[in-house]
């Protein structure tokens, strides 16, 4: 298995995929990025020193969780996970961020 690094290598992890370099199944993929977690003000903190991410929006989750994405001038993303105590878990990042007017 080889490792790819997360745009969140805040706490000095990888993922291990198969040689493919493709999640097994999205259950599988959402269990591994969903094990990547820590504080939330200093993973906040990290995104914006390493990737100058900034917080773009929140949305307060039915199950009482928030989701918050941090967006890039450059056009990287990373969602998070955040529970009542302040911790937040990595759920996803990307590139090629586009805002979309409502």
């Amino acid at each position: 298995m080889k490792c790819i690094i997360l745009t969140l290598m805040l706490l000095g992890g990888c993922v291990a995929t198969p040689q493919s370099g493709k999640p097994e199944s999205s259950t599988k993929a959402m269990q591994v990025a969903m094990s990547v977690c820590g504080i939330h003000a200093s993973m906040v903190e990290a995104l914006h020193d390493r990737h100058g991410e900034k917080q773009a929006w929140v949305a307060l989750l039915d199950n009482g969780l928030m989701m918050e994405m941090h967006v890039s001038p450059a056009g990287t993303f990373t969602i998070f996970l955040v529970d009542g105590r302040g911790m937040a878990c990595y759920y996803g990042s990307g590139h090629n961020y586009h805002p979309l007017g409502f």
